[in-house]
This record gives C-alpha cells, sequence and structure tokens, in this order.
C-alpha cells in the first residue's frame, strides 16, 4: 500500500472518529430539555393532598392534568391532587405550546396514584399545646393592623408571643353522652368517637345521616376551639330528626367554638414602622399574607381591626366616566352628571409608590351621604404628584354630584 492510500485511509478513521463522538452528545442535550415528570407513583391516605412536580417547567407553555377517576382522586389546574376515597386512579399530564401560531400538544407522562383509608391514631398530646382561638395572634390589641402582602417574612421587632399553654382534652369536664363528637384536632376518617372525633361538621352531618332515628335522641358534641369551613354547610329534610328522635348539635360545656369562612393567621407579626401618623399611642403592625381576593376585615384577640387611615382633600378630580344605558345589566340609564376616573394627591401624602395599591379606599362623603370608592393603580403625573385611578364602574356607581372633591384616602397598604 502506498503512502499516498495509507494517509487517504487515516483521514477516512479520523472524520469517521470525529462523527462517532459528537453525533451522540446532541441527544442528550435534547432529552435534558424535555419537560418530565418527578415521580409517576404517588400514594395518598383519603383527605390528604399532594401535588404534582415537573422537571425542565418551561415558563411559556400551559401544563393540563386530568383524573381518569375523580370520584377517588381529583386534580386542580396547577397539578395538586385530593385524594377522595380509597381505590387507584391515573392523571395524565400534558403540556400545551405554539410552535410557528400552531397549537399542539404533548403528553409529559402518567401518574399513578393510589389512595388508602388511613387507620385514625389519636395525636401525641404529651408535648402539645394548644393554639389561640380564632382571631388571637401574637399582636398585642390595637385599632389598626395592616396586611402587607409584599413584605417577606421577619424575625425582628416581632410583638411578644404568649407561652404555650399545656394541652386540654377537647371534651374535658363535660360527661355528656353523645353519639357523635367533633374537635378542631380530630379526623374526617375517624369513628366519631370521644376518643377519635371527627374534625369538621359537615362530617358529622354526614353520620347522622346514618344513625337509626327509632332509639331517642342525637346529639353531636363540639369542642372549643376555631373551624375553618370552606363551603356553606346545608341541612334538608334528610338532616331532621321525627316524633322519637331530636337531633341536637351542643358545645362543651363553657366553650364557644367558632365555625368561620375566613382563615386562621399563624403568622409573624412586627411593626409597621412607615405607618407613622397614627395618634394616642397606637401602633400598627403587619404581616405577610398569600391571597387571591382583597382582604376588608381581621379580627385580632377577638376584635375587629381598623384599617390605617389619614384625611386629606385632593388637588383635583381627574378623568371623566360616562355610562351608557344598556351597556351592562346594571345600566339601566346613561349618566347625566359629571362622573370622574380618579384623584390627584400630593406625593408627599401618597407617594405614587406606594405598594397593593388595590386596598386603598377613597371615602367620598357629604352632610347626607358616605361612599367607599378602590383605587385601580397609582401613577406619577407629571408635575410630580400622584395620581389614584379608581376601579369602573364600581366607583361610578358610588359617586354623587355634590361630592367628587371630597375625597380622604384609608388603606392598608403601606
Amino acid at each position: 500500500m502506498t503512502k499516498h492510500n495509507v494517509r487517504k485511509l487515516l483521514g477516512v478513521a479520523l472524520t469517521a472518529a470525529m462523527l462517532v463522538s459528537i453525533v451522540p452528545a446532541a441527544e442528550p442535550l435534547n432529552a435534558a430539555g424535555k419537560t418530565k415528570l418527578k415521580t409517576k407513583n404517588i400514594t395518598l391516605y383519603k383527605g390528604r393532598t399532594k401535588k404534582i412536580v415537573l422537571k425542565n417547567k418551561k415558563k411559556k407553555r400551559t401544563y393540563l392534568y386530568s383524573s381518569n377517576k375523580k370520584k377517588v382522586a381529583t386534580v386542580s389546574k396547577k397539578g395538586l391532587i385530593r385524594a377522595k376515597k380509597a381505590g387507584k386512579a391515573v392523571i395524565t399530564v400534558k403540556e400545551k405550546y405554539t410552535v410557528k401560531k400552531k397549537k399542539k400538544k404533548r403528553r409529559i407522562g402518567k401518574v399513578k396514584v393510589t389512595v388508602k383509608n388511613k387507620t385514625y391514631i389519636p395525636p401525641d398530646t404529651s408535648n402539645a399545646s394548644t393554639k389561640a382561638p380564632t382571631g388571637e395572634s401574637s399582636s398585642p390589641q390595637t385599632s389598626s393592623v395592616p396586611t402587607d402582602t409584599a413584605t417577606p417574612p421577619v424575625t425582628e421587632m416581632r410583638p411578644p408571643t404568649p407561652s404555650p399553654t399545656p394541652y386540654v382534652p377537647p371534651f374535658l369536664g363535660d360527661d355528656t353522652e353523645a353519639q357523635l363528637y367533633v374537635a378542631p384536632s380530630g379526623n374526617d376518617s375517624a369513628d366519631g368517637s370521644r376518643e377519635h372525633p371527627f374534625r369538621t361538621l359537615a362530617r358529622a352531618k354526614e353520620a347522622v345521616r346514618e344513625l337509626d332515628k327509632s332509639k331517642g335522641d342525637i346529639i353531636v358534641l363540639v369542642a372549643n376551639g376555631f373551624y375553618p369551613v370552606k363551603d356553606t354547610i346545608q341541612f334538608s329534610s334528610q338532616d331532621s330528626g321525627n316524633d322519637k328522635c331530636t337531633i341536637h348539635y351542643r358545645a362543651v360545656k363553657n366553650a364557644k367554638p367558632v365555625f368561620a369562612g375566613g382563615e386562621k393567621l399563624e403568622t409573624d407579626w412586627r411593626v409597621a414602622d412607615d405607618v407613622n401618623w397614627l395618634s394616642n399611642g397606637l401602633k400598627a403592625y403587619k404581616t405577610p399574607l398569600n391571597r387571591k381576593g382583597k382582604l376588608r376585615a381581621i379580627y385580632v384577640n377577638g376584635k375587629r381591626a381598623s384599617m390605617t387611615s389619614k384625611a386629606k382633600k385632593p388637588k383635583s378630580a381627574v378623568g371623566k366616566y360616562k355610562m351608557k344605558k344598556g351597556q351592562a345589566d346594571w345600566a339601566w340609564n346613561s349618566s347625566t352628571t359629571t362622573i370622574y376616573e380618579g384623584a390627584i394627591f400630593d406625593s408627599s401624602f401618597l407617594p405614587a409608590d406606594t405598594r397593593n395599591p388595590q386596598n386603598i379606599e377613597l371615602e367620598s362623603g357629604s352632610t347626607w351621604a358616605k361612599q367607599l370608592v378602590c383605587a385601580q393603580f397609582l401613577s406619577k403625573t407629571a408635575e410630580g404628584d400622584t395620581q389614584v385611578s379608581l376601579q369602573m364602574p364600581y366607583a361610578a356607581l358610588a359617586q354623587r354630584d355634590e361630592i367628587h372633591l371630597y375625597l380622604k384616602w384609608r388603606g392598608n397598604c403601606q
């Protein structure tokens, strides 16, 4: 073989070797970029929840979740699985995206969910402590407690925290012989006995329907504490007694259980130093709170707290809003007077970068009437003042012709 041919063969061999080493490297990169399920098997006890975790999730893509057995396990739009009853279900996960203006879908995978009936185990009370009843927090009583959704949790400047109190059995001191028992520390998968009470009144109501109503009265004994209620508890003829049975829902002796549609704030509070206009020694406190809607009521130590507020007339009103008859179901007539869309305040009174402007309420009032209108957003004017744009059309419905310029603002946005 000539030297020329040897060089040709070496060149071909080297080229092939380079291709072999380069081509496979591209495949792992593509594979790593795909969205994948972190786990494909989940086991939950009845009533528990768990979120599906995706790896390499893309920001500009929409992820879809569906359950083949909703009676066993449901799944939310955000991938939160809720175990409903014992059995097996499959959650299918897909991603939706657009390529060259064409909408496409790709199945990421399936999650096998096994739901089990949990055997109730009473809580270990050896080192337990009770939590404050509804509305109570570690903050001292004040008449002004703003809520701040933008401030991260902090540890400094916390109001004093009361010492933990010893655990008290929920039915201590009441020897009533009841058929069913309910306590905040209970479990809806339990049997509803004194030792293993239910957690919710709704579950107790279901259990009452299954009891024999021919053997005398039925008593449901409810322990002291806070019971959050997400859905309305409805009673119908199925929940009624008869000529041989009267159904009683009774609180434990000297107890005052609270059933509320709100949530209990178990969080850290700190002094709101930026709220510096309160008088008579009052202090404002704030704490982070994740919420979807606006917060207008908060109870501290059992008393409703006031929103922080201060008053000042605006420099001027701005914008004009007109209502036309028929523009919506509520528009019975067209507006005949001037309705303003906002007001201008001095920036030293209301800075344009105030957090959570949707929480600001402007109070318009006259001798005979008072209305609250809500801010939509704040903006800085060319003169350096702050313009408050109102939420429409709600603000338009609240305004009256003679009181547009008599506004003061109040809010929990500081």
